[in-house]
Order: C-alpha cells, then sequence, then structure tokens
C-alpha cells in the first residue's frame, strides 16, 4: 500500500470536514500506539485542503478512507504540513 491522497473542496472545509478527519485520524493513530510508520500531512491550494497519508497512516485509516475514496499518491511535497504523526516518515516510507 502507498501513499493516499484525500482532497476536500472549499464547501468541505466550510462545513469542517478537514478538522474532523484530522481529530478521528489523531485519535486511531493514539489507540494503535502512535506507529512510527503512520503520519497525515497537508496542504492548502486554492482553497482546498489536500491531505496524504503514508502508507502505515493509509493502512492504519483503511476503513475510513475507503469511504471517502483516496487516490493514489506520492509522498506529499516538502512544503507540506505535519499534521500528525513523525515528520522524518518521508525517508522511510
Amino acid at each position: 500500500m502507498g501513499w493516499k491522497r484525500i482532497e476536500f473542496g472549499k464547501d468541505a472545509c466550510a462545513r469542517g470536514l478537514p478538522e474532523g478527519l484530522i481529530a478521528s485520524f489523531r485519535e486511531a493513530f493514539a489507540a494503535a500506539g502512535a506507529p512510527g510508520n503512520a503520519a497525515l500531512f497537508e496542504t492548502t491550494d486554492n482553497g482546498c485542503v489536500i491531505f496524504y497519508f503514508s502508507p502505515g497512516a493509509a493502512a492504519l485509516f483503511d476503513a475510513t478512507l475507503h469511504a471517502l475514496g483516496p487516490k493514489r499518491a506520492d509522498a506529499p511535497p516538502a512544503s507540506a504540513r505535519l499534521a500528525v504523526g513523525e515528520a522524518g516518515i518521508w525517508g522511510r516510507a
């Protein structure tokens, strides 16, 4: 399983969906013992929020991601902000 990406447009952002996704992932991450291979990154582009799930994060959050229709992705750009996890995941994923 590679990196996965979820995008939220302006309407979804206005409804608070990105914050809810981060909170849900943070809970799953903590419940799993904060695995070192799981990290969630985010970027913004023209009012759109894009989340990048490392392979470990995608596996951990698989059921929720599946419901959101994730897309395959490369690792996030260097400008991405770490939302949950360890930033060093780029070199290990």
